[in-house]
C-alpha cells in the first residue's frame, strides 16, 4: 500500500514480480501447485494486506498456491543456510555460484543478516 495515498494496487508490483521466480523455485514443480496469475494476485494480496484465504487452502483438496508454498520453503532454507554458514558447513560462495541471477536477493537475505550478527 502506498503510505501517502492509501492506494493498494490490484496487481502485483514490479518489486513483488522480482520475487515471483524465487518463490516458484522454492515451491518446486508439482501438479498440485497453482502458479497462475490468480495465485500470484492472491499471494500478493496476502503479503501486502494479510487478507485472503491462503491459510485455508493449505488444508483444502484444491490446488495449493505455489507461491505461498515456495515462500514457506524459501524461509526454511534461508534459516538453514544461515545456520550452516555460521557452523562452517556451507560457504556463501556456494550459494552465489548456484543462484547466479539472484545475487541481489542473496545479499539481502544472507549477507546482511550475517553482518548484523557479527
Amino acid at each position: 500500500m502506498n503510505t501517502y495515498t492509501g492506494y493498494m494496487p490490484k496487481q502485483p508490483t514490479n518489486k513483488w514480480r522480482k520475487m515471483q521466480p524465487i518463490y516458484r523455485y522454492f515451491g518446486g514443480e508439482d501438479n498440485n501447485l497453482d502458479y497462475s496469475e490468480d495465485a500470484a494476485r492472491e499471494m500478493f494480496l496476502y503479503e501486502t494486506t494479510g487478507k485472503g484465504n491462503l491459510k485455508a487452502t493449505m488444508f483444502s483438496t484444491k490446488a495449493l498456491n505455489g507461491y505461498a508454498v515456495g515462500k514457506h520453503w524459501m524461509d526454511v532454507m534461508i534459516k538453514m543456510w544461515l545456520q550452516d554458514i555460521r557452523q562452517g558447513v556451507l560457504f556463501i560462495d556456494e550459494l552465489y555460484k548456484e543462484h547466479l541471477e539472484w545475487h541481489w536477493w542473496l545479499d539481502r537475505v544472507i549477507r546482511k543478516p550475517l553482518q548484523r550478527k557479527t
